[in-house]
């Protein structure tokens, strides 16, 4: 599953979203979701979370509205990552991660 995000971070944001990406981003979310908690025990998990802040770091100030579910998304499950017994999550979310993440989400 994490194979079908890599490479697409160097896409406009336009071009991103002409494609579909952004759905194809929301439903990998949405299966990893039906798989938690167990799936956060995983180490591919956290690699396919790099994709998803690759991506972030490439959209604009103020991303368009068709990232607001996907980011929404990422947003709740990283929560849930957070809640999860092992330490991975944490190791994964670096300070500038939680910044970009934060910021990103407070200008939808």
């Amino acid at each position: 599953m994490g194979c079908l995000l890599l490479g697409r971070a160097h896409l406009t944001p336009r071009e991103f979203v002409e494609r579909r990406f952004h759905r194809l981003y929301a439903h990998v979310l949405a299966i990893l979701d039906l798989l938690r908690p167990t799936i956060f025990q995983r180490t591919e998990v956290w690699d396919m979370m790099a994709q998803y802040f690759g991506l972030l770091e490439a959209l604009p100030s103020s991303p368009s509205q068709a990232f607001v579910p996907l980011i929404t998304k990422l947003v709740q499950f990283l929560c849930h990552a957070m809640e999860a017994p092992t330490a991975l999550p944490l190791l994964f979310l670096t300070h500038q991660r939680r910044h970009l993440l934060m910021y990103v989400s407070s200008n939808m």
